[in-house]
């Protein structure tokens, strides 16, 4: 798998602005309780098991597939949404 680090807020805007300027980046935002419950051991488990049913390598499209798929992926927008009281997005 691709090395993963635990990266700052300050880390995040950094590459939110490669992102908007079209670098090639993928952030991929996961849930507080995925991140809570979610263990390096974990990932790599993950990796054995794709590359011994696909035989190869998980893409960041495959990863970002299936943390969709088991509903990990947080949605920022959502969370501010929240975070004003406001769930329809209107203020």
């Amino acid at each position: 798998m691709h090395e993963l680090e635990y990266l700052s807020e300050r880390d995040l805007k950094y590459f939110e602005r490669k992102r908007d300027d079209g670098d090639p980046v993928r952030i991929i935002y996961l849930s507080p309780k995925v991140l809570d419950e979610l263990s390096f051991e974990d990932i790599e488990k993950m990796e054995k098991e794709a590359i011994e049913r696909t035989g190869h390598q998980v893409t960041e499209e495959e990863l970002e597939a299936w943390l969709k798929e088991h509903k990990a992926v947080a949605e920022p927008g959502k969370k501010e949404e929240r975070k004003n009281g406001q769930n329809d997005g209107t203020q």
